[in-house]
């Protein structure tokens, strides 16, 4: 596996506007177009006597110091083969992505580039023009037999805006020039690493004007395919705000790096293929299809609108629908989260996504060590097809194994697992590489290394910890769950849901909205001391259920959709800042645990839990009018740490027959007037220096009521019992 270093030029953090009064749209492709055919010219190039050259002299090398590589001819197909079966990657990748709309072509100058370290200009774009240039004749014949000038690698107009339509016909400008060079320290020490410029460029050479698009990249063996794919995704895209899955240049969304997958996946992803959002981002729809985003109906065979919003009626009796490998049917299912925008209207919307991946023969999908199944995450803004604005990292996996509060060994790169410390809201999960409080102080020196400023109980971009391990109870994780290593950022067998699982509330993890926070997209700055305004840091509770029900041969998989979700059974352990608008339902015996999170979920102003610097806030429950706790016989409601459940006017807690009701030292659970609380026959309160304050509810206990008190404060019914 590769790690890529992005060193991205000429693009802006946030993505340039369209044109003013001009339709502007992500379909019509950011710069380059999305759509029809593209052929790139490719050079490859080195510097020589460049004092980072200490690759290209093995004997197995695929690029041997002074000579072409030996893949050169892998890049690009020259031509669509007849059979329809790319061979190269990069023109199978986009072919794929686009049920065959973009083709992505290409051939190479079969000449190296060699450039005297000495006389190198900046990164040497401007070297390699000038040696192209210089080449005997009046043309640049390619390996296989392209001319460079005329309509080969000119079928495109350079635009004057950004998301415009493209104007497919020739101007004079070589559409995509693409130099890959062996070694190059000027542009990075690193392997494969690279930039792309999205602007035309004037330069006349062998007779054309320039480039409407250029990009240079760094790879020592000759393997640079997938940071080409991604670099060049830019000139469909934007700029660095389009980066997701991983930790990649610019802001981001959330201040944990985020794994998951995208075509613009970067450093810590566990997968560099398209997603859904991809494709409806780009306009990739299946000609098979209607929709963008749609299945089959179980009960009728028929293709279903599967965009939907929270509560929407199913075109479909029973609402059971297929979906096939996402890959080749293009199939998914979108929901709006519902609520997000209730307390802060400025809130980006956010909405879950489902994609059934089967992992196919010949597919460019995600590794075969992961498993095959379905894989869900939450799209966080980036939802309107003419803005290119937002930070990146818009996409949050959500890991069927699982989100915790982590046991997090920064010095080890290690992490652990407690099934007791289960956090399905704003835990931490395998796909993820967590920000930590691992320096302290943060320190800032200047240029000549003097201490400029001290920062404490501060979390800074660069302190993330990339787990090398993961320990789950006492048993470590071997060598055989994990894509790379032992890196679970990477992806590991765990990461899919499979025929069986439920994704509801209740469950972990479950369909609710993510906790967002703006980070930096620079090191050794310190960080956002509040909430962007458009940042949501609220839970709302909703009913969405979405049950696996059967893993067909044929790799279809057979899907639920219920907008009532199931009571909640065994012990459940919430964290965060939760509201609930509708009701909740214990299934006799289940346990409601308000707890404190442990889980990093803001970078500033931490707490202070037995002798720990805790970078998250105390929990609060928050229940609003027409929303209800009903709990079954035998139900628990427990506060702990300190956490807070306020009931709202028009709000309900009715616990069951032996239901008990607990709350530890510091929690505090408030009824406003007009709501309401009930306790079953034989159930009983417990309270151990924590606080109950009545301001109106209406009360009702059932007989056999017991009562215990340590400490706190309990209204007069209490006392009275």
């Amino acid at each position: 596996m590769l790690f890529f270093v992005l060193v991205l030029t000429g693009i802006s953090a946030t993505a340039q506007r369209p044109a003013a009064g001009e339709p502007a749209s992500s379909r019509n492709g950011y710069w380059m177009p999305n759509h029809d055919t593209i052929r790139v010219f490719l050079v490859f190039a080195e510097v020589v006597g460049d004092p980072g050259d200490d690759m290209g002299g093995e004997p197995d090398s695929r690029w041997p110091r002074g000579k072409m590589p030996v893949n050169a001819d892998e890049y690009f197909d020259v031509a669509v083969p007849a059979n329809g079966e790319f061979r190269s990657r990069m023109t199978r990748f986009f072919e794929q992505a686009s049920f065959g709309q973009y083709i992505m072509l290409g051939d190479y100058y079969p000449k190296l580039a060699q450039i005297p370290y000495a006389e190198l200009k900046g990164n040497g774009d401007e070297n390699i023009y000038n040696w192209l240039e210089a080449q005997p004749g009046d043309d640049l014949i390619t390996a296989s037999g392209l001319h460079f000038t005329g309509p080969d690698f000119d079928r495109w107009t350079a635009g004057s805006g950004y998301a415009m339509k493209k104007v497919k016909a020739p101007d004079g400008l070589v559409d995509f020039i693409l130099i890959m060079w062996r070694v190059n320290t000027k542009i990075t020490r690193k392997d494969n690493s690279g930039s792309v410029n999205m602007s035309a460029l004037n330069k006349p050479i062998k007779g054309m004007n320039g480039f409407m698009d250029r990009s240079r990249f760094v790879s020592r063996h000759s393997a640079g395919g997938g940071i080409i794919q991604h670099e060049y995704s830019h000139s469909l895209y934007g700029g660095n705000n389009f980066h997701t899955g991983g930790r990649g240049a610019g802001n981001a969304t959330f201040m944990h790096a985020m794994g998951g997958f995208g075509n613009l996946s970067s450093y810590g992803s566990n997968s560099g293929t398209w997603n859904a959002w991809d494709r409806h981002r780009m306009g990739w729809k299946s000609p098979k299809k209607d929709f963008y985003i749609s299945g089959t109906c179980v009960s009728t065979g028929k293709e279903i609108n599967l965009d939907l919003a929270y509560r929407q009626p199913l075109d479909c009796p029973g609402m059971e629908f297929y979906l096939d490998d996402f890959i080749d049917s293009g199939d998914a299912l979108r929901i709006e989260l519902p609520y997000v925008q209730t307390d802060n209207p400025d809130a980006k919307r956010q909405y879950l996504w489902i994609e059934n991946h089967q992992i196919r023969p010949g597919n460019e999908d995600h590794s075969t060590r992961m498993s095959r199944g379905v894989y869900a995450y939450v799209q966080v803004g980036k939802d309107d097809t003419a803005s290119f604005d937002g930070p990146g990292l818009y996409t949050a996996p959500l890991n069927a194994f699982g989100h915790f509060d982590l046991d997090v060994d920064a010095e080890n790169q290690a992490v652990g697992i407690r099934g007791n410390r289960a956090n399905a809201f704003t835990g931490l999960h395998l796909s993820m590489i967590p920000a930590w409080n691992s320096i302290e102080p943060n320190v800032r020196t200047n240029n000549k290394g003097d201490t400029i400023e001290t920062v404490p109980l501060t979390i800074f971009r660069e302190e993330s910890v990339y787990p090398k391990s993961v320990k789950v109870g006492i048993v470590q994780m071997g060598p055989s769950e994990f894509v790379f290593d032992t890196h679970p950022a990477l992806g590991t067998v765990h990461d899919a849901f499979t025929e069986g699982a439920v994704i509801e509330v209740g469950k972990n993890p479950g369909p609710t909205p993510v906790y967002t926070w703006e980070s930096r997209g620079s090191n050794s700055v310190a960080p956002f001391t509040e909430p962007r305004r458009d940042d949501n840091r609220t839970i709302y509770l909703n009913g969405i259920r979405i049950a696996l029900l059967e893993q067909k041969p044929d790799g279809r998989m057979r899907i639920r959709l219920d907008w009532e979700a199931d009571p909640l059974e065994g012990v459940q352990r919430w964290c965060g800042r939760i509201v609930a608008l509708e009701n909740v339902e214990l299934a006799p015996g289940a346990e409601l645990v308000l707890d404190l999170g442990y889980s990093p979920q803001k970078p500033v102003n931490p707490i202070r839990v037995r002798g720990e610097w805790v970078f998250s806030d105390t929990t609060t429950l928050e229940m609003r009018q027409g929303a209800s706790i009903l709990g079954d016989e035998g139900s628990w409601l427990v506060l702990r740490a300190g956490s807070r459940m306020l009931l709202g006017p028009g709000s309900q807690l009715n616990l069951g027959a032996n239901g008990r009701l607990v709350l530890e030292e510091g929690s505090v659970l408030e009824f406003a007037e007009g709501s309401g609380f009930s306790l079953g026959d034989k159930a009983s309160i417990q309270v151990k220096g924590g606080v109950i304050l009545d301001h109106g509810a209406v009360v009702k206990l059932g007989e056999g009521i017991k009562i215990k008190a340590k400490g706190g404060q309990m209204p007069d019914w209490c006392k009275k019992k």
